[in-house]
Formats: structure tokens, C-alpha cells, sequence
């Protein structure tokens, strides 16, 4: 019968409250068997229940449908993500989709921090482990626009805290965008992240948060509350509810079933489908709870029609080669109308369907089977009757009411001699033996513990024996081993026992000191072990009907004590502190330890794993977790939190020029160290301090090239905790080495000087005045006084070296033989080379100061002082009127004497002219260029004959020297061939 149950119950964690229910459980149609038979009964649930959502440890699942839109901190969304940790958001994780999954303890809200959950509500966020126990689910319920989305955590585990269960919801309610969280019940579990939770809303940049009051990353526990978190000008309200009020929803748990009545006596298992042999008509109850009590249930009625019950007759004896009337008139057929069955068919001489029929003529003895089908189908067991044949050859038959029988079980066998001489004697045996002798009837009553196969020898009164005959009685009970381990942990879950599957066998477990976590009636099992100390997996296997036979085995199972792990270590440190040691307290031989950080990392790690080296990151919160495990069972483990405070370090830098050239100067490097924290620079490689000019503040001169560097370590004074800054590294380039050659050197004034610099590419010299060029490796100059010069080279990294020389210039002597002038015939003059030389030479060879020019020409002076020299030239003029002229000349073209002209300092004379007259008188040639001669031609360029002519040639000199006016020369010319 199906039946949908709408009844008033106590639903949803204790809570009383009057609602029909909506879900419905269908338990099948009601069936009718024949006795012996076995029937499935198979169970099916649907109706208002959650979605239920399988999440591991540590997940945000999701997206999944909302069913309308709800708006949260102004922002309508129409789906949302689950945490297992007791969250929804209506984002992915962000940055990444591992960013929000767990493994960091809650945190005041708000907060910006990457690892918070944002956008987010926050039914009760700490850490939850479902996959241990209890579940999750969720469904949108209602019409609109009054919809809501509930969400429930049932009976959900908290970590490291198995045996604490939490039950709480989340409801969305549409149009009025309010948020309820409703909590059953929520646990305090101080071994894990110090037992602290939230309870409260997130906005989806972490800069505003609303939360239920001291239930900010707080401790604390909480029991039948309602609370409500209304929209309020861009933020929310919080307020508590006057009554608890959860909604009615939930995931459905698993089926149970029952006979006849809901109780723990007529338990029967647990599972959607169950395999039953009803020996009488019965009631069978399918019963399902949604999370906290509220059951749904419905019936199936199985109508077992009992079977007809055969009755062969009495055992009859008959005479070789003649027929036996057979008897079944006694049978009872309990639902009428039965049809009988006599077998075997071709030893019946006429209908084997009645109830008395007549056998063959038989000549020896046989054995007739009786069975009866009712109206229903049912039939019965078959009967026996054994016509035996005698008068004929000794014969034996052994026969028993029973070959298959459960162990235990009195079974008897029978031996029938026929034929030979009576009375008969018998003799018994087994295989296996008896443990004593079996007395020596025809019959054997046993209860034998295994199958045997029992033999029995006939002889007859005359001494007669035939072969012994045999028969089987074969023991059914099930064999059976278990399968799973015998090794446990306190408290493991997920625990699986097997056995093999063999044909239409039932199977029901039951555990002691464990829970069978959904169904027990099958070949596999998921136990949940509870304490330690010793547990055991109980196997019943029973055959089918008719037999029945049952077999129980047992397999006993070690339950370990789960470990404990206490860290020992500073719970405070230092910013990139390194080497930190954390060990685990009361080491034992038989574990092994595993390590975990956050918020640093771990160094190496010793064979026994009892401590680890630490190096500390960024300042913040840090974790220290250690796994304890029994070295003989993995799986036994437990875990320890120790919470770290990660105080803030200095965050020591050094800053500087990092291309140097070696012996630069005055190099400035600083530090940033403040007010509060002290600076010690640590390590200056290849470089010494010129100037300290304060703590943060260093004047460094680098050495000689290669590399250096400079290392800073500072301390805060307050907390101690150092650092040292990143190594600062400075590439010393080799510096040019400038020379200049000569250097130092005497020279006399005037003197052409050539200095040379060598040393690098690029030079400079300074200062530029004298000097030939500034940027060449060879330069020359005229020193006028004592003089230093610098030269600056500059190599291919920029490097610069500098190089000096100095000139020291000695006068040279003072000379003066004045200008170029003119002389006198016959009026010399005195030329004076000045007082003080060391030595004197004119142009003669003379020696002496001064000198007497008598005519013009050229006069040189040589004169020495102090080991430098002076020269001097004048040139003294003869006026034209004292300069001889040619008395004869020849232009014939041999380039001597070519033609008549005027000598002497031609370029002095201001104006000129010439005339030639023949004997006669006759002007043959005229000119007023000083510069250009008589050829010897006439005025029309006719060459004149050889002769004497007369000339005129008039003189007027450049200053008219001696004031003397034009002169007038007169004279004769010979001119020649």
C-alpha cells in the first residue's frame, strides 16, 4: 500500500512546530507469497526535500540556481556558491579558485585579505568537515513572490572535534531580501584553530562587514537561535529573533526498515531495498528522517499464503511383480482446490494426478514422491512413501528424511532390506568417523556438525551380506569469511568489511563499540569506529527458505588510541626569523610526524621528524601544524595547531651607485633605518669608510677592481628582531693609470715643448692655454712662464685617472737689434746686442756686444744667458742714389745679364721712370716699372744694334730717407750681343 503521511510531528532539531509534511516515501504494493518464498522490498523517496551536496574537506562548490533574484549589499544575484566551512557567496573564490577552500583560521570581518571569503554570508565559519559526518543541502521553496532558499547543515562534524556535530541554516527570503541563519546547534572545539567562529555578512571587497555581536573570530557555542540580518541604507541590521523558527527542510537520510512496528526489537536493517522471508503474513515499515527527526514513512503488507501439506500414506510392502494402490487422501490442502502430483510419472499405471493412484507391477522396491499446487500456485513439500518388493534378492536401501540440513539440526536415516532370509542385522559407519560406535538398528538418529556420508552393511539369517550402501547428509550452513581490516583508529570513518556474495543468501550486521553508516544488509559495510580499546564485525548469513540455515562469524578489531600531538616552540617570532626549532613533546617510538607551515617553510627535516627547522616569512599570522600517525596504522592520526604571532622586522635596504671605478671618492650609501631601529653596516667588502656621516649615511671609497659590496643589519629596539638587507653589490671597474712624459721638465722661454699622455682612450688636458690641442694623446706648446698641466683620462667604463706635469721656463735673453733701416754711404752704424750675456756671435763670428755696419745688408746676433738663446736680424738699406747700376749688359736670352735694370730693395720705391736715348739723341725706350728692365728692344720691340746708349732715371724712395727728394741718375749702358 503506498501512502503519502501528512501527520503532526517534532521536526527539524527538537523544534515543535504543526505543518504537514510534503515529502512522501513509497515502500511498494502490497505483495502475496507462498511460504518459503522470499520477496524485495524496494523503497523510494521524493517530495520537498534539499538537494543534497557531497562536498570533501576544504571545497566551495557551486554555481546552483537561487530561484529568484536576491539582492545582496545592493547587488541582485540569482546564484550562489557553498563552502563547507559553513559559508555562501555569490562569487567564485577569488584571485584564484583555491583562495577561499580553508586551511586558514576565521578572521575578524571585515577584511581585505586574500584567504577571507568575500560577498559572502557566514552561518557559522569555522572549519566543518561533512565528508566525516552529517550533510549538506539545498532547495528554493514557496511560491513568489515569497519565495525563499534554504540551506542546511546537518549534523556536520567539526574538525579535529569528530564527536561534535553542528545543525544550522541559511534562508533567503525573496522580495524583502532579509537572511536568516538559524542554528540548532553549534559546537565549541578548542583543538582546532583555537575554537573560534563567525557568524555575519561580507561584502564583496572585504571593506564592510556586519556581524552577530562577540561572534567575530571569537569562542563560543550557541543553541536554538534565530537571527536576522535586515538590507539598511547599503549595510545590514543584525537582531535577534524572539523564537526559534527554522524551515522545514533538509536532506534525507537513509532508509530504515521495520516489521510490523517502528521500534528497536523489529529492526531489520537499513538500505532502499531489503530481502525478506515472511513465514507469516507481515507489515513491513520503510521509515526516512530529513535532518533532526522528521520522519516520512509508509507500509507494504506481504500476505504469505501458507504451503499445502502433502502426506504420502504408509510405507507398504508388496510381493515381486504385482502393483501397490498409493494413498494421498490424507494430504491437507489449506487454500482448496489443490491439484496432486505423484512422481515418478512413468512408474504410475494410471492418472498420477489422483489422490490414489496405482503404481506398475514393480519388482523391487521403490520410493514415490507426493507434492500439491493450490489456487495460488503454492505448492508443497514433497512426501514419501517407499513400496518395498520382497521374495526377491537381498537388497538395501538407505534412505533419511532429510539430506540438507542446517548443522545441529536431528536428522534421521533409515536402512530398508528387502529380499534375502529375515531377520535382517545391520552394520553402521561414517565417514568421518563417530566419535563412538553407532548401534546396530535400521535406523540412525544424528546431528551431525559437518556434511558425512553414512554407510550401512544388510545380512540376512542365512548369513547373507551384500555391499554396504551409502548416503549423504550434507550440512548448508553458509562459510563465509570477512573481509576489512583489524587495525583501526579511534574515531576513523570510512571503514569497509566485505564478504563474498553467494547466491540468494541474506546478510545483516551489526557491529560493538562502532556505527554501520547506511545500510546492513548487504556484502559491504562502511563502519565508524568510536574509542579505542577493542570493536568487533558481526556477520549473520542465512539461507534462503527452506533450510534457513544461519552462520555467524566474528572478526575482532583492534580500536588504537588516535594520537595527541603537543608542539613545543615560541607561539612568537621575529619577521623572516630563520632556524626557528619546533619539536613534538613525549616523542614515541611507534609514530611518525608530518609537518605543515603557514607562513613560512621549512628547512630540512630530521629522519625521526620529532622537530623542524623554521625560516619565518612577512610579518603576520602564522601556523605550526604537526600530524602525529601510528607508525602500524597511518590512517590513526591526529593534528595540532600552534598559532604563531609574526612580528613586524626591519625591512633593512641599502642604496648607492653600483658601477664604480676603483679609488673613486666620496662615494654616498644609505640605509633606511628609522627612528626606532638600529643600523649596523655589517660587511663593506672592498671598500673602506671615509665619513660616517650618521647611522643610515656612509661615505665609501671603493679599492681596487673587482667586485664588492655592502651589507646592512638593522635591530628594532623595542622587539629585537633583526634583519639584514639584501647584499648590495658594486662592480669596482679598473680605473685608467695616466702618464705624461716628460714630466717635470726645464725648458727655456719660447721653447717648443711636446708632452705626451698615455693611459686611456679618452683624454682631456687642462688648462688649454699654449697647448697645441686638448682631447690629443701628443700635444705641443710654446712655454712663456712656469706652467703646470693636468691631463684626465677616461677608460671604456667611465673611470678617470690624472696624470700632472710642470715646465719650468727660463727667460731667455733680451734682444733687440731694432728695426730694418737705412745706411749712409760712408755713415756707419752701431749695433748693440745689450749688457749681461754669456756669450755673443755675429753674423762675422765676432764676439762682442755690439757691432759696426759700414754698408747695407743683412746683421745676425747669437747670444746665450743662463743656457738659453736669443737671435736677431736687421737689415740695413743703401739709398737708391749710393746702389751701383750695370755699365754693360747682353740679352741674348742666355738668362745672364739679359737685360738693364735697377738693384736694391726694388718694392721701397715709390716712383720711377727710365728713358734710354741713342747717340743721336733719340728716346729708344721708356718705363716707369721699377720692376721691369731694358731688354735691349726699341720702343716698337725692334732689337736696337750694340752700342752705347745714354740713360735718365729718376728715384723717389718709399719715406724719403735722409729727407733727400727725388734722385736723378745719369749715365751710358753698353749693350752688347
Amino acid at each position: 500500500m503506498i501512502r503519502k503521511i501528512g501527520i503532526i510531528v517534532v521536526l527539524f532539531w527538537g523544534v515543535s512546530i504543526f505543518s504537514p509534511l510534503l515529502g512522501q516515501i513509497n515502500a511498494g504494493q502490497d505483495q502475496e507469497i507462498c511460504l518459503g518464498e522470499r520477496v524485495w522490498l524496494k523503497a523510494t523517496a521524493d517530495g520537498s526535500f534539499a538537494q543534497r551536496i557531497f562536498l570533501s574537506d576544504d571545497t566551495v562548490a557551486g554555481p546552483y540556481p537561487i530561484g529568484f533574484p536576491f539582492e545582496f549589499y545592493g547587488v541582485s544575484y540569482d546564484e550562489f556558491y557553498i563552502s563547507d566551512n559553513g559559508w555562501i557567496s555569490f562569487m567564485p573564490p577569488y584571485p584564484d579558485d583555491d583562495s577561499w577552500n580553508g586551511g586558514e583560521s576565521p578572521k575578524p570581518l571585515p577584511s581585505s585579505e586574500e584567504v577571507i571569503p568575500k560577498n559572502c554570508v557566514m552561518g557559522v565559519w569555522q572549519d566543518w568537515s561533512p565528508a566525516y559526518s552529517g550533510s549538506v543541502g539545498y532547495e528554493t521553496k514557496g511560491t513568489a513572490p515569497n519565495r525563499m532558499l534554504v540551506i542546511s547543515y546537518c549534523q556536520v562534524a567539526t574538525y579535529n572535534c569528530e564527536s561534535l556535530e553542528g545543525t544550522f541554516q541559511i534562508v533567503l527570503r525573496e522580495s524583502v531580501n532579509f537572511i536568516e541563519v538559524h542554528l540548532a546547534f553549534k559546537p565549541f572545539c578548542a583543538g582546532w584553530y583555537d575554537g573560534k567562529a563567525v557568524m555575519g555578512v561580507h561584502n564583496i571587497d572585504g571593506t564592510e562587514g556586519v556581524v552577530v555581536p562577540n561572534r567575530n573570530a571569537t569562542q563560543w557555542v550557541a543553541a536554538d537561535e534565530s537571527w536576522r540580518f535586515t538590507p539598511s541604507g547599503g549595510s545590514y541590521n543584525v537582531t535577534k529573533l524572539s523564537n526559534y523558527s527554522p524551515v522545514v527542510s533538509g536532506v534525507l537520510g537513509p532508509i530504515s526498515w521495520y516489521a510490523n512496528s517502528i521500534n528497536n526489537t523489529n529492526y531489520l536493517g537499513t538500505s532502499d531495498s531489503l530481502k525478506v522471508w515472511p513465514s507469516s503474513t507481515t507489515t513491513y515499515i520503510a521509515e526516512a528522517s530529513v535532518c533532526g527527526g522528521l520522519s516520512f514513512s509508509d507500509d507494504v503488507e506481504v500476505v504469505v499464503h501458507p504451503l499445502p501439506e502433502a502426506d504420502a500414506g504408509r510405507d507398504t510392502t508388496i510381493v515381486v511383480n504385482t502393483a501397490a494402490q498409493l494413498n494421498g487422501e490424507n494430504s491437507h490442502c489449506v487454500n482448496g482446490g489443490c491439484v496432486y502430483h505423484w512422481e515418478p510419472v512413468d512408474a504410475i499405471y494410471d492418472d498420477p494426478s489422483l489422490p490414489k493412484p496405482t503404481t506398475d507391477s514393480l519388482y523391487y522396491t521403490t520410493e514415490y514422491y507426493l507434492w500439491l499446487e493450490d489456487q495460488f500456485g503454492c505448492r508443497s513439500d514433497s512426501d514419501r512413501v517407499v513400496v518395498s518388493v520382497v521374495n526377491g534378492p537381498l537388497g538395501l536401501l538407505l534412505q533419511a528424511d532429510r539430506t540438507a540440513i542446517c548443522r545441529g539440526t536431528e536428522v534421521t536415516v533409515t536402512a530398508v532390506g528387502c529380499g534375502g532370509q529375515w531377520p535382517y542385522s545391520y552394520q553402521w559407519s561414517s565417514v568421518p568417523p563417530p566419535s563412538t560406535s553407532y548401534p546396530q538398528d535400521s535406523f540412525l538418529r544424528v546431528q551431525p556438525d559437518t556434511t558425512t556420508v553414512f554407510l550401512c552393511r544388510i545380512t540376512d539369517a542365512n548369513g547373507m551380506t551384500i555391499p554396504a550402501d551409502s548416503i549423504t547428509i550434507s550440512i548448508e550452513n553458509p562459510r563465509f569469511d570477512i573481509s576489512g581490516p583489524s587495525l583501526v583508529c579511534e574515531n576513523e570513518m570510512g571503514v569497509i568489511y566485505t564478504t563474498a556474495m553467494q547466491g540468494m543468501n541474506n546478510y545483516l550486521w551489526r557491529v560493538e563499540n562502532g556505527t554501520i553508516q547506511g545500510a546492513n544488509v548487504d556484502t559491504v559495510i562502511d563502519v565508524s569506529w568510536n574509542g579505542s580499546g577493542v570493536g568487533r564485525v558481526i556477520l549473520q548469513e542465512v539461507l534462503p527458505p527452506p533450510l534457513g540455515c544461519a552462520s555467524e562469524d566474528t572478526l575482532e578489531v583492534q580500536i588504537l588510541s588516535r594520537p595527541s600531538p603537543v608542539v613545543s616552540g615560541p607561539n612568537t617570532v621575529c619577521e623572516n626569523q630563520q632556524g626557528v626549532v619546533y619539536s613534538v613533546m613525549n616523542v614515541l617510538a611507534d609514530r611518525e610526524y608530518d609537518w605543515l607551515v603557514n607562513g613560512g617553510s621549512i628547512t630540512s627535516q630530521n629522519q625521526d621528524t620529532a622537530y623542524v627547522p623554521i625560516d619565518w616569512g612577512s610579518a603576520g599570522e602564522g601556523k605550526v601544524v604537526v600530524t602525529e600517525n601510528l607508525v602500524a596504522h597511518p590512517a590513526c592520526k591526529s593534528s595540532q595547531v600552534l598559532d604563531v604571532t609574526i612580528l613586524p622586522g626591519p625591512q633593512p635596504s641599502v642604496v648607492g651607485p653600483q658601477l664604480v671605478c676603483e679609488r673613486e671618492y666620496n662615494l654616498l650609501y644609505t640605509s633606511n633605518a628609522s627612528d626606532n631601529v638600529r643600523c649596523e653596516w655589517q660587511d663593506i667588502h672592498n671598500g673602506v669608510v671615509v665619513d660616517s656621516l650618521d647611522k643610515n649615511n656612509r661615505s665609501i671609497q671603493w679599492q681596487v677592481a673587482g667586485e664588492g659590496y655592502i651589507v646592512v643589519h638593522q635591530i628594532i629596539d623595542s622587539s629585537l628582531c633583526s634583519a639584514f638587507s639584501d647584499t648590495l653589490f658594486v662592480t669596482v671597474n679598473p680605473a685608467p693609470q695616466m702618464t705624461i712624459s716628460p714630466s717635470d721638465l726645464f725648458v727655456c722661454e719660447h721653447e717648443e715643448v711636446v708632452l705626451e699622455a698615455l693611459g686611456a682612450d679618452t683624454l682631456w688636458w687642462y688648462p688649454s692655454i699654449g697647448l697645441s690641442a686638448q682631447d690629443q694623446h701628443r700635444v705641443s706648446l710654446h712655454a712663456a712662464s712656469d706652467v703646470t698641466y693636468f691631463v684626465e683620462g677616461i677608460n671604456g667604463y667611465g673611470c678617470r685617472d690624472t696624470a700632472r706635469t710642470t715646465l719650468h721656463v727660463t727667460p731667455v735673453p733680451r734682444l733687440d737689434l731694432g728695426a730694418d733701416r737705412y745706411i749712409r754711404k760712408d755713415d756707419p752704424i752701431v749695433l748693440f746686442a745689450g749688457d749681461g750675456n754669456d756669450y755673443y756671435e755675429w753674423q762675422d763670428s765676432s764676439h762682442g756686444a755690439e757691432f759696426v755696419a759700414y754698408s747695407g745688408g743683412e746683421y745676425y746676433v747669437y747670444v746665450e744667458k743662463n743656457g738659453c738663446f736669443a737671435t736677431d736680424t736687421v737689415r740695413l738699406f743703401l739709398t737708391m742714389g749710393d746702389i751701383p747700376l750695370p755699365t754693360a749688359f747682353t740679352p741674348n736670352g742666355d738668362g745672364i745679364n739679359d737685360d738693364f735694370r735697377l738693384y736694391g730693395e726694388l718694392d721701397r720705391v715709390a716712383q720711377f721712370s727710365i728713358q734710354i736715348y741713342a747717340r743721336d739723341g733719340q728716346l729708344v725706350y721708356a718705363s716707369n716699372d721699377v720692376f721691369e728692365g731694358w731688354d735691349g728692344r726699341d720702343l716698337h720691340g725692334q732689337l736696337l744694334p750694340v752700342g752705347t746708349y745714354a740713360y735718365v732715371i729718376e728715384i723717389m724712395e718709399q719715406g724719403n730717407p735722409f729727407n733727400q727728394g727725388p734722385i736723378v741718375r745719369r749715365g751710358s749702358v753698353t749693350l752688347l750681343r
